[in-house]
């Protein structure tokens, strides 16, 4: 018997599915508008792909250039999560703080997030709703994206947590589970009903029956009429699933993107598509008319080349010109107009050149007020995706860290790159001296510590040198910020230098002009001009495994949210 399904099923049906009023009139419910979305992705109709003749329907795609627009000025990676320690140990808190944020985007890059968020930027405009999930996995916590399409709760309501239920639906092969740490007795049963054939998997947020239980997961063995309980235990919507919007409107859950923002001018675009594609079929037509009964009644296939006809009456062209041109292009040009506006893909957003005679402020307010939309999005994004790495990943990660291990520094940037390589440097000359001092019994003189740094200095520059042992528990007293910068193509660079520039004029000390100097430079894309000076009495031999335990931490180990940055 199928009964927790076919109460699933019918929750999903009567609750998540709903016809909402604020839904467009063409798609009520919202299976219909995701359904819609990549019919419309593919350049496909939602009814059918062929006209009344049976002839293919021109699909004139206006959706899709939106969208990778707006996943490009919303792009970002996962070096923008950013570290920003407390500096409650002076300089050491800084060293420690970078190294951390440095194998934390390795953590990130070397477990597929750089794939991660590439897939959320380009589906959040698209279906106006991600969907992210908290996975554990070998005692580690990852987060991946669930595709809407497999996602039914509570359509009425604003946000994901608001909602009374939630069902994930996912499609395995029999031998798929094992991994999923089931109980064999189960997973045998599993196996034996489907045999080879995908068996559909129903993982279930709320109340389905009359025990305490919130919490299920049932493979649905639907041509044998059977379900199976792999699991059935409490949990919260809340600790596993987060959502993030493209824009929201009250009252429904699902999010609004691009490509719901142009269904109705992807519609009528269409029609003037297949308007003017059947005119120019007609117009490309040579026709002719005469009272002569005797004429060839085709002269595309009836008359020889140089043939000379002698009608009795006259033979004349039929007027077959298409009339209706101007109609065509001052339709397009306004739903033209209406898609730009609506989803700034403006000729400045998407690197063109701006129309001829286009004031250069025009362009630049455009530029600016496109950046202003897509900032909001990127905050949004930054907002929620912030306490998904704080809850989720960074207790994971901070566990891994406690063990130690061999880091490569190599790709981080120039200015934490210079200020571990002064970092080491140090560490790495006061072995020497102090190996000196053990074997001869005095300090080295200016000049020997000078060629033990210029030494050090040159196995620098060779990548395989850059790296180093990290402690066991070193950073059990590193307390941290935890901070997310989005930094696209939306940048106000020209802003950004104007601001850089006052600041130049007003700063006296030379440190701080480099520093600026130095900003304006990786904003131009150019390398910057100065190195940046590290700590000059940073001693990290720890780093390096010197004997002796570490120093017991001074507080516990807190982490604190700090405001994004965008």
């Amino acid at each position: 018997m199928r009964e927790l399904v076919s109460k699933i099923e019918e929750t999903a049906e009567e609750l998540g599915n709903q016809e909402l009023p604020m839904n467009p009139v063409f798609a009520p419910k919202p299976s219909d508008i995701t359904s819609l979305v990549d019919n419309y992705w593919m350049s496909l109709y939602r009814d059918s792909n062929y006209d009344e003749n049976g002839n293919k329907k021109i699909f004139f795609n206006q959706i899709e250039t939106p969208v990778i627009n707006s996943a490009k000025m919303i792009d970002f990676d996962v070096s923008d999560f950013n570290i920003i320690p407390h500096y409650n140990n002076g300089n050491h808190s800084q060293i420690k703080g970078v190294i951390f944020e440095d194998a934390l985007h390795q953590y990130l890059r070397v477990n597929g997030y750089g794939k991660f968020v590439n897939d959320l930027t380009l589906y959040l405009p698209k279906y106006g709703w991600v969907i992210i999930k908290k996975i554990v996995r070998d005692g580690e916590t990852h987060m991946k994206l669930v595709p809407v399409q497999n996602i039914r709760a509570q359509c009425n309501v604003d946000k994901l947590e608001n909602s009374s239920f939630l069902a994930e639906k996912h499609v395995f092969l029999p031998e798929q589970l094992e991994s999923y740490g089931f109980d064999k007795k189960d997973l045998m049963k599993v196996k034996n009903l489907a045999g080879e054939k995908p068996v559909t998997i129903y993982e279930y947020y709320g109340k389905l029956d009359d025990s305490s239980n919130d919490y299920h997961i049932i493979a649905d063995i639907e041509e044998k009429g059977e379900e199976i309980v792999l699991d059935a235990s409490e949990r919260n919507i809340n600790d596993y699933y987060r959502d993030i919007y493209w824009d929201k409107v009250p009252g429904r859950l699902q999010g609004v993107g691009q490509v719901e923002k142009l269904f109705e001018a992807q519609i009528h675009l269409n029609k003037v598509a297949y308007w003017k594609e059947k005119g120019l079929h007609w117009t490309s037509k040579h026709i002719y008319q005469t009272t002569d009964r005797g004429i060839a009644e085709n002269l595309l296939d009836e008359v020889d080349d140089g043939q000379v006809l002698t009608p009795r009456d006259r033979l004349e062209p039929v007027p077959m010109e298409e009339r209706n041109l101007s109609a065509y292009r001052e339709e397009e040009e306004q739903w033209y107009r209406s898609i730009s506006d609506r989803t700034f893909t403006s000729d400045v957003t998407q690197g063109k050149q701006p129309t001829s005679g286009v004031p250069l402020g025009a362009s630049v307010l455009a530029s600016q007020m496109a950046s202003g939309f897509f900032s909001r999005i990127q905050e949004n994004i930054a907002v929620e995706l912030k306490d998904c790495v704080f809850d989720w990943i960074l207790p994971s990660f901070r566990k891994k860290m406690k063990k130690g291990f061999i880091h490569r520094y190599i790709g981080a940037s120039d200015e934490k790159q210079a200020l571990i390589d002064q970092a080491i440097l140090n560490a790495r000359v006061n072995r020497k001296i102090k190996r000196h001092f053990k074997n001869n019994g005095n300090f080295p003189t200016q000049s020997q510590i000078q060629i033990m740094r210029s030494a050090e200095q040159e196995r620098l520059k060779n990548p395989e040198n850059r790296e180093f042992n990290v402690i066991d528990n070193w950073f059990d007293d590193l307390r941290y910020d935890l901070e997310l910068v989005i930094v696209g193509e939306s940048t106000n660079v020209e802003g950004k230098m104007t601001a850089i520039k006052t600041a130049l004029n007003a700063v006296q000390a030379p440190e701080e002009k480099r520093k600026l100097i130095n900003r304006m430079m990786v904003l131009l894309g150019e390398e910057p001009l100065f190195s940046t000076s590290g700590p000059q009495a940073e001693d990290i031999l720890m780093m390096q495994g010197r004997q002796g335990s570490p120093p017991k931490p001074e507080t516990v180990p807190t982490m604190t949210r700090q405001t994004t940055t965008v």
